[in-house]
């Protein structure tokens, strides 16, 4: 396998699918607990730090698998990883119901905003 060739456009297309993934994440936050959620991201910045760790994995799945393939593996790897960094970072209550939602929510914003910005798979 060839090296992985980083770009520009590549790092901006993680900082966006993060950005745009925590609003998402964010918002459904708002409508399933309390609106007190959208201010978490003013109050706890390192957060932005929770985004770009997941949304790097968007890259190297669809490095490893082409085309639709890939985009399928980083929505699953991306939700899997937001449900399991919440919890482990103790920002969800693992016991709680709308974890999974969350976790969607993310992916299905972060995962089509990376793909607008890095354009398709250059496999």
């Amino acid at each position: 396998m060839p090296a992985l060739k980083v770009t520009l456009r590549d790092v901006l297309a993680v900082l966006l699918s993060a950005v745009l993934g925590l609003g998402a994440m964010m918002g459904a936050g708002a409508v399933l607990k309390d609106a007190v959620v959208l201010v978490i991201i003013l109050v706890f910045p390192l957060m932005l730090l929770f985004g770009v760790a997941l949304t790097s994995l968007i890259p190297l799945c669809r490095r490893f698998l082409p085309g639709w393939r890939g985009e399928v593996l980083a929505f699953i790897a991306v939700t899997v990883a937001a449900i399991v960094l919440g919890a482990l970072l103790e920002i969800n209550d693992p016991n709680q119901d709308n974890m999974l939602l969350l976790g969607l929510a993310f992916a299905l914003a972060a995962v089509p905003g990376h793909r607008l910005v890095a354009g398709p798979s250059r496999h």
